[in-house]
């Protein structure tokens, strides 16, 4: 059996995966719609789709860069009579990465993709720590806003899927993984799990045994955008598979504020015209942050990741990464500040940073460890004298206030 796959980044990926679980029995061959070379690969590409058992090709419009022939009209009018041809979505979803946009006027390397926002602070004169430091905060995208942007770009991808009458779906997929895992490395990026269950339709389509395989590489993570705290905690996200202060480009791991600061560079080297024009004529993103403006205008937010830190310094003498950031807070939203006060004081780090000792000698608080205290024994007749509980040690008061201004500040 031959299958040719025709698309655009996401098809060879797709086209990898069923290579790996049919096996030698059958050919794959792929091609990406934008990279074929019109003059030294078309014969070849006309071969591929005059030979080919299955087609799976994503939907191409017949001008798609100034021709008919890679058109998916003109591979059904082309394709043997007994091929099967299936269609898969060409996948483009925004809901864990709201932000997130690629621009047609610098698309390689770190500008492969922007942060609507980076270019925003950009252009109003602010330095990329202070942009990293404040998309860091638990509430700097408004809860409603991600919600409305995740189901309108939901929508559209499931639009899209119903105009072209694709047969293999993926908005499905996408939506299944959006509170377990990061399901896409970028907006157009899809991870090797997703186009997992990609390929596994098309196998059930094409009624065979076999399923894609979920370990291995994953061909499309070459650059890695994460999600912002504040997205995640409005999704309600369980923090799996998902790392906050990483972003990974040309296959590279970097801290998010290294990266940023790299960014930063290149749009001064650009010019703030430059980048001020190309802005400008972008469409989505002006539409973007006009939408962000008029959700911070009209949403209440606080931030809580001040909370967070406060007790990691007085407790654990240190600074918290934003994923232990984002646990404490999913504790705090579910149990409230008493059970994440509890963790923090019971937590091996705290013993190992000197427990008590370790507290007193940072916050300057003269506090003993609080003895366990006996409830009163409940009186048995209405004129029992009451029993008066055990005082508390000397300097309690203090540091059970100092406790409370951690959680109300």
């Amino acid at each position: 059996m031959k299958i040719y796959v025709h698309g655009n980044c996401q098809a060879p990926t797709l086209g990898d995966l069923l290579a790996e679980a049919c096996g030698p029995s059958v050919e794959v061959v792929t091609r990406q719609v934008f990279s074929i070379d019109l003059d030294a690969e078309v014969e070849d590409y006309r071969r591929d789709v005059a030979t080919a058992d299955v087609i799976l090709a994503q939907p191409v419009g017949e001008n798609y860069r100034g021709t008919e022939i890679l058109s998916t009209q003109w591979i059904r009018a082309n394709a043997r009579s007994d091929a099967k041809i299936l269609t898969f979505p060409v996948v483009y979803h925004r809901g864990q990465l709201p932000q997130c946009f690629a621009m047609t006027a610098w698309h390689n390397g770190r500008l492969a993709y922007h942060d609507a926002h980076a270019l925003d602070y950009f252009l109003r004169g602010k330095e990329a720590d202070q942009f990293v430091d404040d998309t860091s905060t638990s509430d700097f995208l408004p809860a409603g806003l991600v919600h409305a942007e995740l189901s309108q770009t939901t929508l559209e991808l499931m639009r899209r899927e119903h105009a072209a009458a694709t047969d293999l779906r993926v908005s499905e997929i996408i939506a299944g993984r959006l509170t377990t895992e990061q399901p896409l490395h970028t907006v157009n990026h899809p991870t090797r799990s997703v186009m997992c269950e990609l390929a596994d339709q098309a196998l059930d389509k094409l009624e065979r045994p076999e399923r894609a395989r979920l370990e291995g590489v994953d061909m499309l993570d070459g650059f890695v955008m994460p999600p912002y705290l504040s997205t995640l905690l409005a999704l309600g996200h369980t923090g799996a598979g998902v790392w906050l202060d990483e972003v990974r480009v040309d296959g590279r791991i970097e801290t998010r504020r290294d990266f940023f600061r790299e960014v930063f560079a290149i749009y001064k080297s650009l010019g703030p015209e430059a980048v001020a024009t190309g802005v400008a004529v972008d469409l989505e993103i002006n539409a973007y942050l006009d939408r962000y403006r008029r959700a911070r205008a009209v949403e209440v937010t606080h931030d809580e990741r001040p909370l967070i830190e406060a007790l990691y310094k007085v407790f654990n003498n240190r600074s918290p990464s934003s994923d232990e950031v984002f646990h404490h807070l999913q504790t705090l939203r579910r149990h409230g500040p008493e059970v994440v006060i509890a963790v923090f004081v019971n937590s091996a780090e705290f013993a190992q940073t000197g427990g008590v000792e370790g507290f007193r000698a940072r916050t300057g608080l003269e506090v003993d460890a609080p003895p366990v205290i006996a409830a009163p024994e409940r009186p048995r007749r209405p004129d029992a004298t009451p029993q008066t509980p055990q005082p508390r040690p000397a300097g309690w008061k203090r540091a059970r206030k100092t406790l409370l201004s951690l959680v109300n500040k």
